[in-house]
């Protein structure tokens, strides 16, 4: 692979990254509203972070950045949980967000238990163990 955007669980978060912003559009964003703003920042965190972890120089920089997107995905549930209880989000909305975190951070877990598993590894072997 020559570029993070091919890589399946980036699409995957920069889809819910968009999901996320689509879903809050509606609502107000000014400072009280710290749980949208908060929501919208770590979405972005999730990409961005599968995308150093395919620039990382090292196997554990590489699993460092998959634990950042990881915390960010389980803060981004937590937030969602306090929107559907805030009723920022309907309920049916909020479910299909949790839904789309929860396969991602599946995924991010596997790449990382993967990868934990391999004794050496180049960039080129990291993200094709999946």
């Amino acid at each position: 692979m020559s570029s993070f955007r091919e890589l399946e669980i980036w699409k995957k978060s920069q889809d819910f990254c968009t999901s996320i912003f689509r879903g809050t559009s509606p609502l107000p964003t000014n400072p009280t509203q710290f749980t949208i703003l908060e929501l919208r920042q770590l979405s972005v965190l999730l990409p961005t972070n599968i995308a150093l972890a395919y620039q990382a120089n090292s196997k554990a920089d590489f699993i460092r950045f998959l634990d950042f997107s990881l915390g960010a995905a389980y803060e981004i549930q937590t937030h969602l949980m306090l929107t559907d209880q805030l009723d920022y989000l309907t309920t049916e909305q909020t479910q299909a967000l949790q839904q789309e975190a929860h396969q991602i951070i599946m995924l991010i877990t596997k790449i990382r238990e993967e990868v934990k598993q391999i004794k050496y590894a180049n960039k080129a072997v990291l993200f094709t163990t999946t």
